[in-house]
């Protein structure tokens, strides 16, 4: 399970972190209006693949994603 597995990570590297559980939802002003909380304080996540490998990135609100 990949939040699992981020949780370990983050756990291993002393990163401070909140979980907060929401109803389905898939764009981050989604995630963040059914949290009760500010976009601007949310992060997104999405699995990439890299090199056959998964991988987890993070983007803030202010992201647009273009690259």
């Amino acid at each position: 399970m990949p939040a699992q597995k981020l949780k370990d990570f983050l756990d291993r590297h002393n990163i401070k972190y909140v979980t907060i559980s929401h109803s389905l939802a898939y764009t981050a002003q989604e995630i963040a209006a059914s949290a009760h909380i500010a976009g601007k304080e949310l992060a997104k996540t999405v699995m990439v693949k890299i090199n056959d490998k998964m991988a987890m990135a993070g983007f803030a609100r202010f992201s647009q994603g273009k690259f």
